[in-house]
């Protein structure tokens, strides 16, 4: 286990580059060292399901999928793909996937089977990739609201 967790660690800082962090929030930023790296993963795990997605045909690390569930049946996700992995379809396979498991997911909160309802992703206004991929897969703007207007920041939900 260890192995795979140093593994990941230094995963974490290959996939944490300048161009995949420019439009996450400041935690992402500067992940430059193992330890560093260590520190990003214990608060990511303290707050939130974190999913690591590895290539099929390697066991490299290709990018995380991130969701916060605070048991009201909303769930925000975030995910970043590697640059190298960008423009090859992996990003809609890997949320394709998330999106069948989340379907079938009971918060640590529920014992009735799957209470995750909605699926809510934010995503920076000029990040069109992102946003035509969230439409794709089936998720619809929200309303905007004044906050959200000025943080530069789009939400698009899914129902389950």
């Amino acid at each position: 286990m260890a192995s795979k967790v140093n593994r990941i660690g230094l995963s974490i800082v290959e996939l944490l580059t300048p161009s995949v962090v420019q439009s996450l929030p400041p935690y992402f930023h500067g992940i430059d060292t193992s330890t560093k790296a260590e520190s990003w993963l214990t608060k990511m795990l303290a707050e939130s399901r974190l999913c690591v997605v590895e290539s099929k045909n390697a066991d490299d690390v290709v990018g995380f999928i991130f969701a916060y569930d605070d048991g009201s049946g909303d769930v925000n996700i975030g995910y970043l793909l590697g640059e190298q992995y960008w423009g090859i379809g992996l990003a809609g396979e890997m949320l394709s996937g998330f999106i069948e498991i989340a379907s079938h997911v009971s918060s640590d909160n529920s014992s009735n089977g799957s209470d995750w309802n909605v699926l809510i992703g934010g995503v920076d206004n000029d990040n069109i990739a992102s946003i035509k991929l969230l439409t794709k897969l089936g998720f619809r703007p929200r309303s905007s609201q004044g906050s959200e207007v000025a943080s530069g920041v789009s939400y698009f939900a899914l129902t389950l």
